[in-house]
């Protein structure tokens, strides 16, 4: 067995033995999660078992069903609860059984006994499950995002290279629906050049929209990792293999807009590189793409403004990261986020509109939906309000809804507002509390820094 296959087998049996002893110790303080709990336990011990001894495929097919039955219980535990009250036990639960049965996985696959892309499949599908549901949580230290990258690293290494991408080198840069024009005196300013002190001073003071050109020169992801390359991310996701939630749908307050997890490769086959004739639109949207990907992290970095309100605090909070990924023509609609923003372009261009928290007034807030405060976003459409997008036929005749679009145009020209175009290499800081609109104009790919300030 080559070195890659001995490294990736001694890395999960370190897991399984990690996991046996924590099911050992302790208590959940639930019934119910206790019982899942030990049986889990004695499931990680028949798997060190199994990888260090020869054992019946029935044995192993027994071994693979009680995981499998632990893992469901897991998932229904997690969906019983709003997504941020799901108890750790349960979500520690469902990434340790998810390790554990591709660790069966992946010793059958060095038995002989499945195919390489069937087990590689399988394997990474369900660890970015686990990653994406629960973030990695888990009853042992050794386990979460870090563990779950160094497996798929030994796995890919054991497998040999991927194929060579077939696709054109770069993504399109075209811009088929047009860009919104736009007005000299409302304009981003764009600098360059400002030191820290000259940052907190206008956060202090402004607090205004502003494009910094500087920021993001030495990234890599714009250098000499291009996120511009389509091999290059499709290297950086087991050839397409790992898993994205993706956003269907034009916008998230559209009807018909829902999420789906899927393959990143079949997420650029179906919603980058299709024909625009036959392309739906999706969005890889606000997704911390990084702590799943880690590798990806190492090609971009923080700007340091996020740090600008941490001199006097050393035990601030990291930056909320996020990934922003679509074709042209995906949009987020006008709403205001709880904290400050550097929202950093490295893929096409982007257009965006932003009012101040005084326009407010004039947004239209929404309110409660299906239980969701929405009142930081706005019902106003405004690509069908400028008239840059086509409206619905349903909506196209209706005098009443003609009428509204007018009311909407009259309230938002009584308020002032800025605008720009995001390049490869601009960084837009967009303060707490204002108003944005964002639309790709191309095959878009963005992060966003969030801060405290």
């Amino acid at each position: 067995m080559d070195s890659a296959r001995w490294q990736l087998l001694a890395h999960y049996l370190e897991a399984a033995r990690a996991i046996a002893a924590a099911q050992a110790g302790g208590s959940s303080g639930s019934a119910r999660l206790e019982a899942a709990r030990q049986l889990l336990g004695r499931q990680a011990v028949l798997v060190e078992q199994l990888q260090e001894q020869p054992t019946g495929k029935e044995h192993v097919a027994l071994l693979q069903r009680r995981l499998d039955d632990v893992v469901g219980m897991a998932r229904r535990s997690l969906y019983a609860y709003r997504f941020d009250g799901v108890p750790q036990g349960w979500r520690a639960l469902y990434t340790d059984g998810v390790v554990l049965a591709t660790h069966v996985a992946v010793v059958q696959w060095q038995r002989g006994e499945a195919a390489d892309q069937d087990m590689l499949d399988g394997v990474v599908h369900r660890l970015d499950r686990a990653l994406i549901t629960t973030g990695g949580a888990s009853s042992t230290r050794c386990i979460g995002a870090g563990w779950v990258e160094r497996a798929l690293r030994l796995l890919q290494s054991a497998l040999g290279p991927p194929q060579p991408a077939d696709s054109p080198e770069c993504f399109s840069e075209a811009e088929p629906f047009g860009c919104p024009p736009l007005a000299g005196r409302s304009l981003c300013r764009r600098l360059s050049g400002w030191s820290m002190e000259r940052f907190q001073l206008h956060m202090r003071h402004d607090a205004s929209p502003l494009v910094f050109t500087d920021l993001m020169a030495h990234w890599p992801a714009l250098t000499d990792r291009p996120w511009r390359r389509r091999a290059y991310l499709l290297a950086q996701t087991l050839d397409g293999r790992r898993l994205v939630p993706v956003e269907v749908g034009r916008s998230y307050v559209d009807k018909g807009w829902g999420q789906e997890l899927i393959p990143f490769g079949r997420f650029l086959h179906d919603y980058i590189d299709a024909p625009l004739q036959t392309r739906a639109t999706a969005y890889l949207a606000q997704h911390n793409l990084f702590h799943q990907i880690p590798a990806l992290r190492n090609d971009i970095a923080i700007p340091d403004y996020c740090w600008a309100a941490a001199c006097a605090c050393h035990d601030a909070p990291q930056p909320l990261l996020n990934a922003w990924f679509g074709p042209p023509r995906t949009i987020t609609p006008l709403h205001t986020d709880a904290h400050d923003n550097l929202l950093c372009q490295v893929v096409g261009r982007k257009y965006v509109r932003l009012y101040p928290p005084s326009a407010t007034h004039a947004m239209s807030p929404r309110g409660r939906e299906h239980g969701v405060d929405m009142a930081n976003t706005s019902s106003l459409d405004l690509g069908l309000v400028e008239g840059w997008d086509e409206e619905p036929l349903a909506q196209a005749h209706c005098s009443q809804h003609a009428m509204l679009l007018h009311q909407a145009r009259q309230r938002l020209r009584s308020v002032h507002h800025v605008e720009c175009i995001l390049g490869p290499g601009d960084a837009l800081l967009i303060p707490k509390g204002w108003w944005h609109y964002v639309r790709s104009l191309s095959i878009s790919f963005t992060v966003s820094f969030w801060w405290k300030g």
